[in-house]
């Protein structure tokens, strides 16, 4: 595995809208978190892009039950890492970089 820093932000979306949320579906929210960022971690090589990296977060998601992000994640390679309004885009994984 790459020793790297990816941000990655997101929110599940498994709720509706804003009203009283049972701590139990919170609970369920953070250990599909926990399960796909580990899966995700686990496919991470050289060679790949942050949008396909996003496409497979997203898919990984969907494998778990979730819902969709209430908003775009930001997944970012290099120097786009400290960019917090950056878009996924075509900056590929490299393992010298990581």
């Amino acid at each position: 595995m790459y020793n790297m820093i990816i941000r990655i932000f997101f929110i599940l979306v498994p709720f509706q809208s804003f009203v009283w949320v049972p701590l139990e579906n919170l609970i369920m929210s953070y250990q599909i978190n926990d399960r796909v960022i580990k899966k995700l971690c686990g496919q991470l090589k050289e060679g790949y892009s942050e949008k396909y990296y996003l496409r497979l977060l997203a898919d990984i998601y969907e494998e778990e039950g979730a819902q969709g992000f209430s908003f775009d994640p930001i997944l970012a390679f290099e120097a786009h890492s400290v960019d917090p309004h950056h878009e996924p885009g075509t900056t590929k994984l490299k393992k010298e970089k990581a």
